[in-house]
């Protein structure tokens, strides 16, 4: 536990060390800019494949990087975790960068699990940022009006997943609050005794941070932004689904480096008719003799975009066809207080709203696939 909350602590101080260059934290109007590789040790599969050619490669090694396994001792309960296993990590192509602002939305998501994209694989290491929407706070939360968030990270010990979390609110006016939360300081008397006391105070995600230049809770705060601007902003990229026994890993890619990540055209699979078929790439500008005329063709993406490798299942999906249900999708996924295995009638377990979610947005793609 002091080694992962050490971790937690050393994340947010790097994140802070940001803040101080006002010119890397991202404007809303902006998109993402190019991070330059670095030239760590960093094993190939903790990063982002290059291409759809370099996926299929190495997939089972990069899906086995992401398989999310829980340890017992999470804050989070095992219905959570299954439902996050279900709905599947999403990778964004470049690291995130903290955002100030966060986007107006109609909807809220009902949850979000984004890869942190920190490449670093050893013990205490963050693998994951996620949020999880609730009705209400929880009784020993300070009340904050707004919509609550159960949001935190999941640091890798021990070959398993370690979940923590505070809570966060994002307020009728769009602010994002970091709840205080009703904690217990222990308190020693000169006669050796002593007694606990209670007093609400930031949560015990942010309270390892010293105080400095910055308020401890600016960059939970921005890491919270920063994902949730991420999470909802899906729906104008490119994603690859890669699917295996109910288990998934979702890749997204910014409309501008679709050239570069679709540009090998050696991959083919074979149809159900037997037929070799190139799986989807990115064709370049080009003349083509039609009818003893030169027509020109302009570029575009064209190939299979659903089809079978080495046993997965992999489902691209470009802009316009995203049905982005996990983004549109706003009731909260799980009941404050509520034990898994005594639901009420009619109410379903995280665990079934992440697999359901998932499902929906890969039959969309299926159904096209077929038509």
């Amino acid at each position: 536990m002091i080694l992962l909350i050490e971790r937690v602590k050393d994340y947010f101080l790097e994140v802070l060390s940001w803040f101080k260059n006002p010119e890397l934290i991202r404007p809303l109007s902006e998109e993402y800019t190019e991070v330059p590789e670095s030239s760590d040790n960093t094993p190939k599969a903790e990063k982002f494949p290059k291409t759809l050619s370099d996926l299929l490669d190495n997939i089972e090694a990069t899906f086995g990087t992401y398989k999310l396994k829980l340890s017992p001792n999470s804050w989070l309960s095992r219905d959570e975790c299954i439902g996050f296993r279900k709905l599947g990590a999403h990778v964004p192509q470049r690291t995130l960068i903290p955002a100030s602002t966060i986007l107006a939305v109609d909807k809220k998501p009902s949850m979000f699990l984004v890869s942190s994209g920190a490449g670093h694989d050893e013990n205490g290491s963050m693998k994951y940022l996620f949020g999880i929407k609730h009705k209400k706070l929880p009784w020993h939360v300070k009340k904050v009006d707004g919509t609550p968030y159960a949001f935190g990270m999941a640091h890798k010990y021990d070959k398993e997943l370690f979940w923590i979390h505070g809570w966060i609110v994002i307020t009728p006016d769009n602010k994002v609050v970091l709840c205080e939360e009703l904690r217990y300081d222990p308190i020693r008397l000169p006669n050796g005794y002593g007694y606990m006391r209670k007093k609400m105070d930031i949560p015990e995600l942010a309270a390892g941070l010293k105080e400095g230049e910055f308020a401890k809770d600016l960059v939970v705060k921005m890491s919270f932004t920063a994902a949730f601007n991420w999470w909802v902003g899906r729906a104008e990229r490119w994603s690859v689904a890669v699917l295996l026994n109910g288990e998934r890993l979702t890749f997204s890619v910014p409309k501008e480096d679709t050239k570069k990540y679709f540009a090998n055209r050696d991959k083919s699979v074979k149809t159900a008719t037997g037929k070799a078929k190139k799986i989807v790439h990115y064709v370049q500008e080009h003349d083509r003799a039609i009818n003893g005329k030169s027509v020109k063709v302009k570029e575009h993406i064209r190939g299979l975009s659903v089809f079978d490798w080495n046993g997965y299942k992999c489902v691209v999906t470009a802009p316009e066809f995203q049905n982005a249900t996990t983004i549109v999708f706003d009731i909260a996924p799980t009941l404050e207080g509520v034990d898994v295995k005594q639901f009420p009638k009619g109410y379903i377990g995280m665990s079934k709203v992440g697999h359901l979610l998932a499902q929906r947005e890969d039959a969309d793609a299926l159904k096209r696939h077929t038509a």
